[in-house]
Parts: C-alpha cells; structure tokens; sequence
C-alpha cells in the first residue's frame, strides 16, 4: 500500500509476521516525514485491538473498530 500527496511525501504500509493460527498480524509503516496520525481499514479481517509498535512507544492513542485502526499524538507530534 502506497499514499502519495502531491509527490512532497509518501508513506509504505506493509503486512508483516502473519499468524493465522494466533489471529495476529503486524502492520508496518515507513515514511519520510513526521506523522502525527493514521488512519486505515482492512477488509476481509476483524480488527479486535491495536497496540505496541513504534506508535505506542511514541504516545499515540489508538482505537480500533471491526475494519479501521486509528492512531494519534494528543502532542500533534
């Protein structure tokens, strides 16, 4: 998965360390700038929770539903 605004900064978002059998998966996100928040949705699974990571070591607050992840910095860094 790819976002790109207008070719100034772009995001990779990547599927990782899938476990069927634990109904886990990692997402992994790089990027070129500073995020202060994210926000997706995934289809064909149910989110239950969210957590860890480098959005948790960083103090974003997350919240889940059945299909969307969102996460933020209440320092908007």
């Amino acid at each position: 998965l790819m976002l790109c605004v207008g070719s100034v900064w772009a995001v990779d978002l990547s599927i990782e360390n899938v476990d069927l059998e634990a109904g886990t998966l990692d997402i992994g996100m790089n990027n070129s700038e500073a995020v202060a928040g994210f926000q997706f949705s995934l289809s064909g699974v149910t989110v239950t929770s969210a957590f860890g990571g480098s959005a948790a070591s960083n103090g974003f607050m997350m919240s889940t539903s059945a299909t969307t992840i969102i996460g933020f910095s209440l320092a908007g860094s």
